[in-house]
């Protein structure tokens, strides 16, 4: 009977600790499974989700454009208007800050690997690349020395629909029209960022030359002033779109500590207003113009905020230039087009 009894509560200690290592594993499977939940809550939240994984050999049903967001080692793409179309695995976004600031506005879709393996979404699959760029009429920008070339020569900045390339010199600076092929001298300091037919937007002054940063036509008349009042503005204007119909601009202003403020313009000068509806800097939040979408509405990037105030709700909006109406689409994330 004693034996039994030791082998009774031997028996006994071994079944409580194998319950408490279930309960354990149970626990754990639980609190799995409530993160999963919560990870697919936050997914639906920021936009409907991953949607399902898609395979790199085989995109051809994705659209002409639209947004790539990293969601820890998956890359999210959604249509410019916020549906979901899948994931891919392992995979990132090929960032190059550098590019963005001399050719801003959508790109290429490029992305890396795990083995950090470069490619471009081209014609319904995945293709290898290098660091470069395709401009208009097959041109390509690459990268050199840690400098962006096109024909050996260093480029400056590129228009939003990539056919216009600004190479500055020790005087002035020459924009070369890839659709003509002619090259035509502009002022010194300035540099083509859009076009409507043969009439162009130039950047021109503050940072690259003289002055306070302005909008003017070729022939030098002045479209839009520096969006910072005062004597001695210290921001600039960083890029320029034209929309779809031709009527209005989407402009980027970089601020005080680069503080980036988007702001709407009439295609034909006059004063600006910032796309959350502010007439001034003053109280506007931090946002960064991506471009347009073919319906008239601006793509925005509407952050957190970093040196200046943020938005409730950080994300992508379209925003109606007549309205001021805002639409969320997705979070943060970058607005890919492929250029043909």
């Amino acid at each position: 009977m004693a034996a039994r009894s030791v082998d009774g509560r031997r028996f006994r200690t071994i079944a409580v600790r194998r319950r408490a290592r279930d309960h354990r594993r149970v626990r754990r499977s639980a609190l799995l499974a409530a993160l999963g939940l919560l990870v697919v809550a936050t997914g639906a939240r920021d936009g409907g989700g991953l949607g399902p994984a898609l395979d790199p050999n085989r995109l051809l049903q994705l659209p002409r454009e639209g947004l790539a967001a990293e969601l820890g080692d998956r890359l999210v793409l959604v249509s410019a208007r916020g549906r979901v179309l899948g994931h891919l695995d392992d995979f990132a976004l090929a960032e190059e800050p550098a590019l963005d600031q001399i050719a801003p506005g959508p790109r290429p879709l490029e992305l890396r690997d795990r083995f950090a393996v470069r490619s471009e979404l081209r014609e319904g699959r995945l293709v290898p690349t290098t660091a470069r760029l395709r401009v208009a009429h097959g041109a390509v920008l690459v990268l050199k020395g840690g400098r962006w070339a096109l024909r050996g020569a260093r480029v400056g900045f590129v228009s939003e629909h990539r056919d216009l390339v600004t190479f500055f010199g020790r005087r002035s600076a020459r924009v070369l029209d890839l659709r003509s092929g002619r090259s035509t001298r502009v002022p010194s300091g300035c540099r083509a960022a859009a076009r409507s037919g043969a009439h162009w937007f130039l950047l021109c002054g503050y940072p690259y030359g003289k002055g306070s940063s302005t909008m003017r036509t070729l022939s030098g008349a002045l479209l839009v002033g520096p969006a910072e009042r005062g004597p001695r503005p210290v921001g600039s204007w960083a890029a320029a779109f034209l929309s779809p119909d031709g009527s209005r601009l989407l402009l980027q202003w970089s601020g005080e500590c680069e503080t980036p403020t988007a702001f709407f313009a009439r295609a034909a000068g006059g004063t600006v207003t910032t796309v959350t509806g502010q007439p001034s800097l003053r109280h506007a939040p931090e946002s960064i113009a991506l471009g347009w979408v073919r319906d008239g509405r601006a793509v925005v990037d509407l952050p957190h905020g970093v040196c200046g105030s943020g938005t409730s709700r950080p994300g992508v909006y379209l925003v109606d230039p007549g309205s001021g109406r805002r639409t969320y689409v997705y979070r943060r994330s970058r607005f890919w087009r492929a250029f043909r």
